[in-house]
């Protein structure tokens, strides 16, 4: 399995192995991450609903199957594609230096 990851934004997609946890519903798409501070999406997409699979487990983690490729889009941000494959999303962070040196998420 390659370990490369996809990003878009301040979101990621990890390939793992397996989904985990319990399924989330949708209807062909779904918003990954709102924007704290502009409002904007990530919207995961596929052309046919069949061809997604959303699990969220215990600890908030979000993983999605396609069996076919999605697209991912955001107002402030080009349009991906994301092949076929089993993902873990993932939310960048930052190293706050001046503060008290957390990490915390970025915001966008």
């Amino acid at each position: 399995m390659k370990n490369h990851y996809i990003r878009h934004g301040d979101v990621s997609f990890h390939p793992v192995e397996k989904a985990t946890g319990e399924i989330i519903k949708h209807n062909g798409s779904f918003v990954v991450e709102y924007g704290e501070v502009t409002g904007h999406k990530h919207l995961l997409k596929v052309k046919n609903p069949e061809d997604l699979e959303i699990r969220k487990d215990e600890s908030g983690n979000y993983f999605f199957v396609l069996k076919s490729e999605a697209t991912i889009s955001h107002e402030e941000h080009k349009t991906l594609v994301i092949p076929a494959g089993t993902y873990q999303k993932k939310i960048e962070r930052e190293m706050e230096w001046f503060g008290e040196a957390t990490v915390r998420q970025v915001v966008d």
